[in-house]
C-alpha cells in the first residue's frame, strides 16, 4: 500500500509537468471527499438513487449561482449551446454511468480494495489523456503511475494470499 501511496505522492510533486501545490492540495481534498462519499454510499439503501438526488441538487445550485452571478454582478452570459451539451454529456452520461458502475461494484469489495481502486484514477486519467487527447506523459508521471499500479497489485496479491477479510 505504501508503494501505491508513494507513487501517488510522486505524481503530485510540483514541477514542470506536475500540478502546483494548490492543484495537488485540491486533488487530495477531492480524493478525501470521494472517500467520504464512498463510505456514505456503502451505508444507504440505494446509493444510485442518493447519487441521482445529489446530482439534481448540485445542478439546481449551479444553475441558481450562474443566474445570480449574472444578475448581481452584471456578468456577461458565458453559456453556449455546445458548453451546455458537453456539461450534460460529461455529467449525466460519463459521471452518472461511472457512479452507477462504482456503486454496483462497491458492495462486493471491502474498504481497502475500494481505497486502492480510487488510487488508480490518476493513472486511468493519464492513459485516457494519452490515448484520447494525444497528451504526452512525462517520464516521472509514467514512473509514478507504475508505482501506483504496482502497489495496488502487490497489496491485492498480499491480501489474497493472507486470506484476511477486511471491513466491508
Amino acid at each position: 500500500m505504501f508503494v501505491a501511496v508513494g507513487g501517488f505522492i510522486l505524481l503530485l510533486l510540483p514541477g514542470a509537468a506536475q500540478p502546483s501545490w494548490w492543484g495537488a492540495s485540491l486533488m487530495v481534498a477531492s480524493g478525501l471527499c470521494w472517500s467520504g462519499f464512498t463510505l456514505l454510499g456503502k451505508r444507504v439503501k440505494s446509493p444510485v438513487l442518493a447519487t441521482k438526488q445529489g446530482f439534481i441538487i448540485a445542478s439546481v445550485m449551479v444553475f441558481a449561482f450562474a443566474i445570480l452571478s449574472q444578475v448581481l454582478f452584471a456578468l456577461p452570459s458565458t453559456f453556449t449551446a455546445s458548453g451546455i451539451l458537453y456539461a450534460l454529456l460529461s455529467g449525466v452520461i460519463a459521471s452518472g454511468l461511472g457512479y452507477y458502475l462504482w456503486y454496483r461494484l462497491l458492495p462486493s469489495i471491502d474498504i481497502l480494495q475500494a481505497s486502492l481502486m480510487q488510487l488508480s484514477v490518476p493513472a486511468i486519467a493519464m492513459f485516457l489523456g494519452w490515448g484520447l487527447l494525444a497528451e504526452v506523459p512525462s517520464y516521472l508521471s509514467l514512473l509514478a503511475t507504475a508505482l501506483i499500479l504496482s502497489g495496488i497489485a502487490l497489496t491485492t496479491w498480499a491480501k489474497s494470499r493472507s486470506g484476511v477479510e477486511v471491513i466491508k
